[in-house]
């Protein structure tokens, strides 16, 4: 059982909230873990403020990589998000009522031969939203995801994310965090970060990352 925790910057004391998402992906067969974690052209990301977000697709996708995406946004749990064709939602956290509105959705999809150069989430109103893509190569296709969970935390500097079991020697651990303020996030320790992407307001700040770890084994002893 793995869990995850995530350590922020802070310059100032103010109440924040905070999504935080852990989920394993299956390597394909029984081969060795992954050579490496997605990171350069395998890695994109944005942030903005609208009724949609728009993340480009990394450069390096070929057919058969499975790209996963993280799309947080000041919204409420009720507001809707739609996503770009052949993307399959894999959970969506919000906030609870009498909290500030923050949501993060987390998707997959498995690159076909001709792939647009981006990808749009609609949004179902004008708001702050940051957001990434991870091409994760020599993943399972049929069945990607291994396991995942995430939470809502109100009013915190550390956001944790509940434990995820891993099932299989070479599973890719990613971890999305967010939280309503304008800083960066540092990944959890043992944690590569892929992404950290902020968007600054008076009222409207946001803070979106990720991060990714390889489990050489499966049910490791937790390193974090």
């Amino acid at each position: 059982m793995t869990t995850l925790s995530a350590v922020r910057r802070f310059r100032r004391h103010i109440p924040f909230f905070a999504i935080a998402l852990v989920f394993g992906s299956t390597i394909s067969g029984a081969g060795p873990a992954l050579s490496a974690l997605p990171s350069g052209p395998a890695v994109t990301s944005a942030s903005t403020w609208g009724s949609s977000i728009t993340i480009q697709r990394p450069s390096a996708t070929v057919a058969g990589d499975v790209l996963v995406a993280s799309v947080s946004a000041r919204v409420s749990g009720t507001t809707s998000i739609g996503a770009p064709s052949g993307w399959n939602l894999v959970r969506r956290d919000s906030g609870t009522s009498g909290y500030g509105n923050l949501t993060q959705a987390v998707y997959y999809k498995v690159a076909g031969a001709l792939e647009p150069a981006s990808y749009a989430w609609a949004l179902g109103s004008s708001t702050s939203a940051t957001g990434g893509i991870l091409d994760a190569k020599g993943v399972d296709r049929v069945t990607p995801i291994d396991s995942h969970s995430g939470a809502f935390v109100p009013y915190t500097r550390n956001p944790l994310a509940p434990s995820v079991r891993t099932t299989v020697a070479g599973d890719i651990v990613v971890g999305f965090f967010a939280i309503t303020a304008s800083k960066s996030i540092r990944p959890p320790s043992g944690m590569t970060e892929e992404f950290d992407r902020t968007w600054s307001s008076s009222s409207w700040s946001l803070g979106g990352e990720g991060a990714a770890n390889i489990q050489s084994t499966a049910f490791p002893p937790s390193p974090w």
